[in-house]
């Protein structure tokens, strides 16, 4: 279910719009109301079908093209989204390769790639997110996509792994660095099943969507408390909810799906 107008007047930028999750995240921002988009990814046919569609939506959309394993297409996105925009409300890290790789066969070539595109570039892409925000004085949203492999996960999957774990710290750690700009910066963990991109598109929509209350170590659609969520000022997380009002306290919410996510 859509939310009209719950992104209207934002700026967005999506990674990996040009398809699958980001494509649908864009498309559902657009029909929020979203006011512009950057859409980014290799594919330029692929990213003209998405502006053309967003555009039919009343958004306004600029493709730009980018490998975000090349640090300076990084912080080109930024920088498209700062000169035709002159703001920036939402950041969500979509993209992500998921080469296979073990600890006998991954090469050093796969494990920087990996390591580049899946944490390096999100972590670039906050930082000019977040001078944005910080010099309109945005209250904005970030949300990486994450996944359950950061817990461990199979073989198979240890670059890909390492780098949705190290995401998930980087989400920590920025939360806490930004949250006194009032600035809210979550991660959305799916819980390995098939879950569609329209789904899912829905709960990045919820953690980017500015409403009246702010999730404040939320974790899990049930409250679930995630193990490693804990307040920095104390040993205990607390599931709350606070008003938008007055200075916030907004640290990470590591969000999961569980089965009630996932669409028969």
């Amino acid at each position: 279910m859509t939310t009209p107008g719950r992104f209207a007047g934002k700026i967005a930028l999506v990674t990996g719009s040009t398809q699958g999750i980001g494509e649908a995240a864009a498309r559902r921002f657009a029909a929020e109301g979203a006011a512009g988009m950057v859409v980014t990814g290799r594919n330029p046919e692929r990213g003209a079908v998405v502006v053309q569609a967003l555009t039919a939506l009343g958004t306004e959309a600029i493709f730009v093209p980018a490998d975000l394993a090349d640090p300076a297409q990084c912080r080109a996105l930024i920088v498209a989204a700062d000169s035709h925009f002159s703001r920036l409300d939402v950041l969500v890290n979509a993209a992500a390769l998921t080469d296979r790789g073990n600890i006998v066969d991954t090469t050093v070539e796969l494990w920087d790639r990996l390591i580049a595109v899946n944490l390096r570039a999100p972590f670039l892409l906050m930082q000019g997110a977040i001078a944005i925000m910080r010099r309109e004085h945005i209250p904005g949203t970030i949300v990486s996509v994450g996944s359950v492999s950061a817990y461990g996960s199979v073989p198979m999957l240890l670059p890909y792994a390492v780098s949705k774990s190290g995401l998930m710290t980087l989400t920590r750690n920025v939360a806490y660095s930004v949250m006194w700009d009032r600035i809210r910066v979550n991660l959305h963990v799916d819980d390995g099943g098939l879950i569609r991109p329209q789904r899912l598109a829905q709960r990045l929509g919820e953690l980017a969507g500015v409403g009246d209350e702010v999730p404040c170590c939320a974790a899990g659609s049930g409250d679930n408390i995630i193990p490693g969520t804990h307040d920095a000022l104390g040993d205990i997380t607390l599931v709350i909810k606070i008003p938008l009002v007055g200075l916030l306290r907004s640290p990470a919410s590591i969000v999961e799906n569980d089965a009630d996510a996932v669409d028969a």
